[in-house]
């Protein structure tokens, strides 16, 4: 049966699954909840913050003040703790092997405040200073949906790493001016075997000058294989083919010159 994750200011987070089937064997309105089917689950939940699922539903995070507990939902038992008080946002990887945690950096404080841990024995992999949170561009580390391949995005370029060994260090750096998003594709596109992953990149329009999208391919030159130039684009967003061999590059502005709208365009 289909399970989902509910948060509610009462509750704080449900799990649970349905819908149950009457006698007949006609589906209801009701759930069943699972929150006890998980080992400890049920304490946790009253303090979560947010709760997440991995792509493969099987790694489900729990955020409350003081931690992030990671739980196997194949085997219902905790997989890690993290007691890494006051993070604010979570991110899982694809495949569930690695949680992403950012908190508000600290004054002094010489540790970066955003890191990846490794799930399966809470190593810390990658850690480095994020000052700011951004809600349309987090997760600040994405992955390929095989984890090959991780990206973090850095002032004028993107950096790319192994997904599965960011403690090893970049693998490439990606220049290019303005960058204000990014994205991986989900999968090795099929069409070019020699160049197997592509990334997608964004800076908006400034200055008179036009926003820009470019499609680069790793591993590839430092040229970018397409661009394409546009005005009235302040931020986009990007939506992949599912064989990862065409981006969709859905631009917004905050302000609709016509007046149109009052919400942008």
């Amino acid at each position: 049966r289909p399970e989902i994750c509910l948060r509610s200011r009462e509750e704080g987070v449900t799990l649970a699954a349905g819908p149950v089937r009457d006698e007949a064997g006609n589906l209801t309105n009701e759930f069943d909840s699972i929150v006890n089917d998980y080992d400890g689950l049920s304490e946790a939940v009253l303090t979560a913050k947010s709760s997440i699922y991995s792509e493969n539903g099987e790694i489900l995070g729990i955020l409350s003040d003081s931690s992030v507990k990671l739980y196997s939902n194949s085997e219902r038992k905790l997989k890690l703790e993290v007691n890494e008080p006051s993070v604010r946002v979570i991110a899982l990887s694809p495949l569930g092997s690695f949680v992403l945690t950012w908190k508000k950096h600290e004054k002094g404080s010489e540790n970066g405040n955003m890191i990846v841990w490794r799930i399966a024995d809470g190593e810390k992999v990658f850690q480095v200073f994020e000052r700011n949170y951004a809600e349309d561009t987090w997760p600040a580390v994405k992955w390929t949906s095989n984890e090959e391949i991780a990206g973090h995005m850095v002032k004028n370029a993107v950096h790319l790493y192994k997904g599965q060994a960011m403690e090893e260090g970049i693998i490439r750096k990606i220049q290019f001016d303005r960058v204000s998003s990014f994205s991986l594709a989900s999968t090795p596109g099929p069409e070019c075997n020699d160049f197997p992953f592509r990334i997608a990149v964004f800076r908006g329009e400034q200055k008179g000058k036009p926003a820009q999208a470019s499609l680069f391919n790793h591993p590839g030159g430092e040229t970018a294989v397409r661009t394409k130039s546009f005005f009235r684009a302040e931020s986009a967003s990007f939506l992949w083919a599912p064989q990862g061999n065409a981006v969709l590059v859905k631009t917004e502005t905050s302000v609709d010159v016509t007046g149109a709208s009052y919400y942008g365009e």
